[in-house]
């Protein structure tokens, strides 16, 4: 089911997150957190995605995260990624028991569909933002659903990676 009606599904399935004209929200995708190694693209953002971070708690922000907020096919541990950036994860945290954490799992992130190294902190294939009064949706998906490569055959793209 690729495409449309994969779509369609979503819409009618996702978790809902109601906002108005006075909400603030930001949506963030493809961090890409790894290990601090060489090979972890995010390493040298650490800083600014925490001053931002920050801010955006500190302002009442309700927090997204599209897909791939961690490289879980160049890492196999989510340990490793959690202790390389514990201050990030703690300000992850602190959005969700504020209730203002919502995550949608990507391709390369994909474990988090099953499991995810935080309690209670849920992962989503996709969410709907729905306004209070206009009552319009507005469907939050990492995007992978509708490339046959990256929602089917998955396995071997993160073989080759």
């Amino acid at each position: 089911m690729i495409g449309s009606k994969k779509l369609d599904k979503l819409l009618a399935t996702s978790p809902k997150i109601y906002f108005d004209d006075n909400s603030k929200i930001i949506l963030m995708s493809d961090c890409h957190r790894g290990n601090g190694t060489w090979s972890d693209d995010f390493f040298k953002n650490r800083n600014i995605f925490k001053a931002a971070l920050n801010y955006y708690y500190n302002n009442n922000y309700i927090y997204i995260e599209l897909g791939d907020g961690d490289e879980l096919w160049e890492n196999k541990d989510m340990k490793d990624i959690v202790d390389e950036y514990p201050d990030l994860f703690q300000l992850l945290i602190k959005f969700h028991k504020a209730n203002r954490l919502y995550l949608i799992y990507g391709n390369h992130d994909r474990i988090k569909k099953k499991q995810f190294f935080f309690r209670d902190i849920n992962s989503y294939e996709g969410l709907v933002l729905r306004h209070l009064y206009r009552k319009r949706n507005i469907l939050l998906i990492h995007g992978h659903q509708t490339d046959f490569l990256n929602y089917r055959l998955w396995p071997i793209n993160q073989f080759l990676v």
